[in-house]
């Protein structure tokens, strides 16, 4: 699929492919970008759309001005193991910082340092996504860790870190004190690769492709 639409603008990320076949991409170069949360109606679709945008920034983007780097917080281990021979844990590949599940001393390392990114004086040099898989695990994690990630959520796109986070369709009542951080939202349809969303005034159906994640 994105052999089709090579090349790509520097400042995107995939996110899947739309009805009308062009490709519906996340812009890393904005600050206005929109933190999303991405509802599953079927168990692990937001999973998926993750995947598509990580497997993009590691074979296919190009990174030559827009330089992505991503954290990853999920407590599915083996949905990552193949993205190093350790499972969870810090990854030593440049373009992701770390692999961590939600209550690990690591996690709260990682969330203090980009508190301190988005508070510095000079934004990052290169744009930072934070795919957090699982929202509602959030809850569960120390009070500092919870104020240091709402301090991203609300504080990181004017320093090039974007969230994007995935939860179940029923928990959303459960995580509306978090709701405020997140700007879009993307709806998982019947179909395990197909989701939704708004763009402006529109509805934009689009399906991702597979990963080798």
């Amino acid at each position: 699929v994105c052999a089709e639409f090579s090349p790509f603008p520097e400042e995107s990320v995939l996110f899947g492919v739309g009805m009308d076949e062009r490709p519906v991409v996340y812009n890393i170069s904005d600050p206005h970008s929109p933190n999303t949360v991405v509802w599953d109606r079927i168990v692990g679709q937001g999973l998926k759309l993750i995947k598509v945008a990580i497997e993009f920034i590691l074979r296919y983007k190009n990174q030559s001005h827009y330089h992505t780097e991503f954290v990853i917080i999920s407590n599915n281990a083996e949905e990552w193991k193949n993205l190093g021979e350790h499972g969870l844990g810090v990854w030593n590949k440049n373009e992701c910082i770390a692999v961590v599940p939600f209550l690990d001393v690591v996690t709260e390392k990682v969330l203090f340092a980009l508190v301190g990114w988005c508070e510095g004086r000079r934004g990052s040099k290169k744009p930072v996504i934070l795919f957090v898989d699982g929202l509602e695990n959030l809850k569960g994690m120390s009070e500092d860790a919870q104020h240091n990630f709402r301090h991203v959520m609300m504080l990181g796109r004017k320093r090039n870190v974007y969230i994007v986070g995935t939860a179940k369709s029923e928990n959303r009542g459960k995580l509306a004190d978090w709701l405020e951080g997140f700007e879009a939202e993307i709806y998982g349809q019947e179909e395990h690769q197909w989701f939704e969303m708004m763009e402006g005034r529109k509805t934009v159906l689009f399906w991702t492709p597979s990963t080798t994640l």
